[in-house]
C-alpha cells in the first residue's frame, strides 16, 4: 500500500508513515511501529541533523557543521548516548584535521601551508 499527498509526494509505505516539509517536500521524519526519525535541514536544504527513537529513546543522534559553501566542516555523533568517533575539524578544502573518540584525541592529520596535508599520525588508540 502507497498513500500520496496532493503533490503527489509519497506519505506512506505499508505500516510506514513519512513527514514532510509543507514548504518544500522534504522528508523531515518516519515512523514505523516504535521507531522513528527526525531530519532538519537548512535553508538551502542540506542536512543538519538525524535523530533516530526507538521506543522514545534517542539511539542515534548526528548533528553536522557546514561552511559558507555547504562543505560539512564538524561532524557529532551520539550512539545511545555515547560518542564514539567525531571528527571535529576540517580545511578548508575539505581535508580532516582531527578526529576525536569519546571527548579525547584520537587521530590528527597534519596539514602542510600549502594546504597539501601530509599522511596523518595516531596520537591516541581507538
Amino acid at each position: 500500500m502507497y498513500a500520496y499527498d496532493v503533490d503527489g509526494l509519497l506519505t506512506a509505505v505499508g505500516a510506514m508513515a513519512l513527514a514532510r516539509d509543507a514548504a518544500n517536500g522534504q522528508v523531515t521524519g518516519t515512523t514505523l511501529g516504535v521507531v522513528a526519525d527526525e531530519r532538519t535541514y537548512n535553508e538551502h536544504g542540506e542536512p543538519t541533523g538525524y535523530l533516530a527513537r526507538a521506543g522514545g529513546t534517542a539511539v542515534l543522534e548526528l548533528a553536522y557543521t557546514r561552511d559558507g559553501v555547504g562543505r560539512i566542516t564538524a561532524k557529532t555523533e551520539t550512539i545511545q548516548g555515547r560518542r564514539p568517533i567525531t571528527p571535529i575539524s576540517m580545511t578548508w578544502r575539505g581535508r580532516l584535521v582531527r578526529v576525536e573518540k569519546n571527548g579525547v584525541g584520537w587521530s590528527n592529520t597534519p596539514t602542510t601551508r600549502t594546504g597539501t596535508g601530509r599522511a596523518g599520525r595516531w596520537v591516541g588508540r581507538p
